[in-house]
């Protein structure tokens, strides 16, 4: 697992990668008292990825780094994002993560080592990007004049989007926009 943020890579060096997947989907059950199955869809949330892995005492600088990945902050004070480059999270389309909840290091005796278990959110998730477009009611007050050349869409520069140019919502959300940029026009 390769973590990227301002042009500084790092591999996380956990040996024994696990890393399992989490996609929360919220359902309401509507039925009342009776035994209907009813149920209404309150929205997908943003995907987790749940990582664990090994590091030997040999290699403690990775715990190190490790650990200012997590604390890392933003100027703004906010919880700094990263790019990420990881199997589940391609499989998932989880391009850009941050952390969340806590990191845990504990000592293994036997192995001379620490088990280490974090978490990782996905930043700016496609339901989240999706729902940004619905509510921007896709009306021309909602883009800006700008947004013909790909600057910015609803006051959101598409350089700081966390989308992945080369994916299928990327290209999509394009030609939503190249669309309304020519409805705009007229």
């Amino acid at each position: 697992m390769i973590l990227e943020r301002e042009g500084t890579t790092k591999d996380i060096g956990l040996m024994d990668l696990s890393v399992s997947l989490k996609l929360p989907i919220k359902n309401q059950d509507v039925s009342g008292n009776g035994s209907n199955t009813a149920t209404l869809n309150t929205g997908t949330k943003a995907k987790t990825l749940s990582v664990a892995g090994r590091i030997p005492f040999s290699s403690a600088d990775n715990l190190t780094a490790l650990i200012k990945l997590a604390e890392a902050l933003n100027s703004d004070g906010t919880r700094a994002i990263y790019t990420i480059v990881d199997d589940t999270a391609d499989a998932a389309d989880i391009t850009t993560v941050q952390f969340n909840g806590d990191l845990d290091a504990r000592k293994i005796p036997d192995l001379q080592a620490w088990s280490v278990t974090f978490i990782l959110s996905e930043y700016l998730s496609t339901a989240e990007r999706v729902e940004a477009q619905r509510n921007a009611g896709y009306t021309s007050s909602s883009v800006t004049a700008d947004s013909a050349s790909g600057t910015e869409v609803a006051g959101v520069p598409i350089s700081e989007s966390g989308m992945d140019k080369e994916g299928f919502v990327y290209k999509l959300f394009r030609k939503v926009d190249d669309y309304l940029a020519t409805l705009d026009a007229d």
